[in-house]
């Protein structure tokens, strides 16, 4: 009936999303609130012992950086508009880089801006060949 759906909608607003974990990448928000960009990061098994980082970004000129930890609950905060210690990171240079596990089996890839303000964050699960 008119009111409710239909052809006549009268100011019906409706607060929740539901998404398919296959499609949770596709959705974007667009607000006043500033918030880090997901970056996609992948892990593949290479020498003994090591493993390759692959880094998915867009953005043009941003500085990379990533750090290991031994379980996800190690890894540092990284927070919009809170510019990190970059000696205490290691520079991610090209977007594909083999480093050494050590015992790690966590990573955390973070992109920064020129005040080295993160931008992006990703995380993935180490693949130690």
């Amino acid at each position: 009936p008119p009111g409710v759906s239909g052809w006549l909608v009268e100011g019906r607003i409706i607060y929740d999303c539901f998404v398919l974990n296959e499609k949770a990448g596709a959705v974007y928000y667009h607000g006043s609130q500033a918030v880090l960009k997901n970056l996609i990061v992948g892990t593949a098994a290479t020498a003994t012992g090591k493993t390759t980082i692959n880094v998915l970004s867009t953005m043009e000129g941003a500085k990379r950086y990533y750090k290991l930890a031994a379980d996800a609950a190690a890894l540092p905060e990284v927070t919009y508009g809170t510019a990190i210690t970059t000696s205490s990171w290691t520079e991610l240079t090209a977007a594909s880089v083999e480093v050494s596990g050590g015992g790690n089996t966590v990573v955390r890839v973070v992109e920064v801006d020129s005040e080295s303000k993160p931008i992006a964050v990703g995380d993935a699960v180490l693949n130690i060949g």
